[in-house]
């Protein structure tokens, strides 16, 4: 028996160690393909050799084309059962719908991470003026809608995890007024990017025109100062503050945060 096999694999037929060295697929792999009915073996022997035919290399190649481009296997063994022209002219098709999905989530992560690259060179830049430059209030035109925060609200909104998922998409802010002639918080917003505009119960100041702002870079409570000190001097009755970025720490209270400040 074993002589007629030999002769046989001489002929026609490929070892399963060989198969894996063609294609550089580990024989657990091979197995594998065999235990969910994707590639069986052609022959395997009373004592446990398996066999394939060259024919089999194709469905082979068809295999690691499909692993290549993402098609889970359990898809590609469907296919194989199924025999029908059509059924890959849909797995494709899917399959490139995907892949463009994924391109597209790509492509955003990249902007988003240009941008964190932008921000930090902005710091940096920011970090190299003189201490005069620093504390300089410049004009700045702004359109803005500010919403109050509700986790309620915001877990009613289709796809909430897209609002959250990426940086850019929501700036938080921190609104100050005068009371009692003193500078004292009166609300804690948010306002969106390139995202739809929320429902209007959750509206909560609409922020447009030309202010005096400054750049800040510090803890919050420094830059709560600095907001102090500006209102001393200028008179200001509101000042609204655009967190663009913070340093994490252990501490919260050791936060740092770079900030646009606009006084009105």
């Amino acid at each position: 028996m074993d002589y007629l096999i030999d002769e046989l694999v001489e002929d026609n037929l490929i070892k399963i160690g060989d198969v894996s060295k063609l294609y550089d697929i580990s024989i657990d792999t091979l197995r594998y393909y065999d235990k969910i009915d994707l590639l069986k073996p052609a022959l395997v022997t009373d004592t446990g050799y398996r066999y394939y035919s060259p024919r089999q290399l194709d469905t082979i190649d068809f295999i690691q084309t499909g692993k290549s481009i993402g098609i889970p296997l359990k898809q590609l063994a469907d296919i194989v059962s199924k025999k029908q022209f059509i059924n890959y002219r849909n797995l494709f098709e899917n399959q490139y719908d995907e892949i463009t999905k994924k391109i597209e989530e790509l492509e955003l992560l990249k902007n988003t991470t240009s941008r964190l690259i932008d921000k930090i060179k902005e710091i940096e830049t920011y970090l190299l003026q003189p201490r005069e430059f620093k504390n300089r209030l410049f004009e700045q035109e702004i359109d803005i809608e500010l919403y109050t925060f509700s986790t309620k609200t915001f877990l009613n909104v289709e796809n909430p995890f897209k609002i959250y998922s990426h940086p850019f998409h929501v700036n938080q802010w921190s609104l100050l007024e005068v009371q009692e002639n003193t500078l004292q918080m009166s609300a804690e917003g948010i306002s969106l990017n390139n995202l739809e505009k929320l429902d209007n119960q959750v509206h909560l100041k609409h922020l447009k025109g030309t202010y005096q702002s400054a750049q800040k870079l510090g803890t919050y409570h420094e830059i709560f100062d600095f907001c102090i000190e500006q209102r001393e001097k200028l008179n200001f009755e509101h000042v609204y503050i655009r967190f663009e970025f913070y340093f994490a720490s252990k501490q919260i209270e050791d936060y740092q945060y770079f900030v646009t400040i606009f006084f009105e």
